[in-house]
């Protein structure tokens, strides 16, 4: 823990598990939350910083255990939670939480960014029910960015929208089936969110 302390400038467990995550090192973001002691008061958002480590790290079981066994009421818990069933393929429940998302605040995230992640991750969702079903002509990969772009506003980052995979089969979901899918259309978010 000493080694993780000085690369992450600080001693509190849960600074350097979110300085680890930001980085993309969810093995020492584990370690550092696994090896805290428990404080009933950082509970919440150990608990929520965890299960997104364990989402992150590809341990759907160890997530799936804070998923069920945690009742936390925060947005940011029924994101990770919906993109933790739409992996096991419970697209049902993964739209439910995401819609839950929707509507509750968040410790760890703003509204807008808990929304844009909940609308793209239910576009994903939705999409894999119509994929098949869609049979105008794509459209050019300049528009689909577009769409994105405006969805995010003014957070839009490339890569919070490419769905991580190789270019071949079920991980690629082009935008024209993700806003045919959706029952509401790509707005940017309002600055009274």
């Amino acid at each position: 823990m000493e080694s993780l302390a000085r690369k992450y400038g600080g001693t509190d467990p849960l600074a350097i598990a979110r300085k680890a995550l930001s980085a993309g090192k969810t093995g020492e973001a584990i370690f550092a939350l696994e090896t805290a002691a428990d404080r009933p008061a950082d509970a919440k958002i150990k608990n929520l910083l965890l299960l997104e480590a364990y989402l992150e790290a590809g341990r759907t079981k160890d997530a799936l255990f804070i998923a069920t066994s945690q009742a936390i009421d925060d947005a940011h818990f029924d994101n990770l939670c919906g993109r933790l069933y739409q992996k096991l393929g419970k697209s049902q429940t993964a739209l439910e939480c995401f819609e839950n998302a929707l509507n509750k605040p968040s410790i760890m995230r703003s509204h807008t960014e808990i929304r844009n992640d909940a609308l793209f991750y239910t576009a994903l969702v939705r999409g894999t029910f119509t994929k098949r079903s869609v049979r105008r002509q794509p459209r050019p990969a300049g528009e689909q960015l577009n769409l994105v772009k405006k969805m995010y506003g003014r957070q839009f980052q490339q890569p919070a929208v490419q769905t991580g995979g190789s270019g071949t089969g079920a991980d690629q979901v082009s935008m024209e089936t993700i806003q045919l899918s959706l029952p509401f259309s790509f707005l940017p978010p309002s600055a009274n969110c």
